[in-house]
């Protein structure tokens, strides 16, 4: 072999050489994982249970993308509760130079989180109740043309017909006995959908729910009533959407077996 073609290879052998590391870097995955706080907020409202858990999302060896997040609820009986993600939640407290103590809130309603390589993101994530919510969010759509059509049909009449509706009881008793938590011990899942990762991570943890957090649950339904007649029955509601009664159950992460 001439000195012309023993450089030509070592010249290609040196470019093929340049692509490898750009190579292993498109093949690496990320490795993200999931550490929650100590603590849970659980609440209920017009749709549905409401689950938010404060975690701390790392990713390792690459920039990560989670692109859905999901939680599934197993009770010590075995019923099974499914939550989605309706938005993320991140605040902050800092102190001025004046002394003054300033609050900040961000809340976004989108559900993709991007992580930095080798860097860590806080958020707080708001889930709902999927039965709950999916079952009041059609029911409602059946009431629309009935409240218009009442409107129409009846004059200034239309709200004593409406309250006579069967429809308007079963609304009532939907949101009333929607309320999901009991007492006992939740198993938990939470699912989180990395973009480049075949399969979903997951992070598994355990609270205890007793009958003074479902007692201080049960005191929004009465509010909560109130709100869904003054919505049927008023052009413009009186009252605001009560805030949720929020319970903060202790977390166990110890024998937190998974839903079956």
């Amino acid at each position: 072999m001439d000195a012309v073609a023993v450089t030509t290879f070592i010249l290609a052998l040196i470019g093929a050489l340049a692509w490898i590391p750009p190579i292993l870097e498109w093949r690496r995955k990320p490795d993200v994982q999931i550490v929650s706080s100590e603590q849970i907020e659980v609440s209920y409202m017009a749709f549905g249970g409401v689950l938010n858990i404060s975690c701390t999302f790392a990713s390792f060896q690459k920039a990560a993308l989670i692109e859905s997040l999901k939680l599934s609820l197993q009770h010590e009986d075995g019923a099974r509760l499914e939550f989605f993600c309706v938005g993320l939640s991140e605040s902050a407290t800092a102190q001025s130079s004046s002394g003054e103590r300033v609050f900040w809130n961000k809340e976004t309603r989108g559900h993709a989180l991007a992580i930095p390589q080798d860097s860590a993101v806080e958020k707080l994530v708001l889930f709902r109740d999927r039965a709950q919510s999916t079952a009041v969010r059609r029911f409602y759509e059946r009431l629309v043309p009935l409240y218009q059509r009442l409107q129409a049909n009846e004059g200034a009449t239309w709200r004593e017909a409406m309250r006579r509706t069967p429809e308007f009881d079963e609304y009532l008793r939907l949101v009333q006995n929607g309320q999901p938590w009991r007492r006992g011990k939740y198993s938990a899942v939470l699912t989180a959908r990395v973009r480049g990762l075949s399969a979903p991570i997951q992070h598994r943890f355990a609270f205890e729910f007793s009958d003074a957090d479902v007692r201080v649950v049960i005191t929004n339904l009465e509010p909560l009533s109130r709100y869904v007649t003054s919505t049927l029955l008023e052009s413009q509601p009186t009252m605001q959407q009560p805030v949720p009664m929020l319970v903060y159950p202790a977390r166990q992460i110890e024998d937190a077996a998974p839903p079956a």
